[in-house]
């Protein structure tokens, strides 16, 4: 019986390091990112606001190379970035202030909230 119980904490013991490293995972996102989180980050948010208001869609945009990722549009930190594009730009659209977006997205922002008004 004893060594039914050893067996038992060592597989829950295991799971719990599983989980943690999960959570771990979904805050930190990969750690192969993680020298280039901020500027995936960006890039993703600057892809958004290309595609939203001067209408080229991402896949026609050529983001190039960023850290070891030929292709960043495919990581983590990419689609994280472009998500909070699409969330800067939706309240950009509901409250018309455009201070949280780059200053050459701005002029575009405000044109567009004065045609909807």
């Amino acid at each position: 019986m004893r060594e039914e119980s050893k067996r038992v904490a060592a597989v829950t013991a295991a799971n719990r390091e599983k989980e943690k490293i999960e959570r771990l995972y979904k805050v930190t996102g990969p750690t192969r990112e993680k020298n280039a989180a901020a500027l995936l980050i960006e890039a993703g948010k600057i892809a958004y606001f290309d595609e939203y208001y001067f209408g080229i869609k991402l896949e026609n945009q050529e983001i190039g190379k960023i850290g070891q990722f030929d292709d960043p549009r495919v990581t983590e930190n990419f689609k994280r970035g472009y998500k909070r594009g699409q969330e800067i730009v939706s309240s950009v659209e509901k409250t018309g202030l455009t201070k949280a977006l780059p200053e050459k997205y701005q002029e575009i922002a405000l044109q567009n909230n004065k045609t909807r008004r």
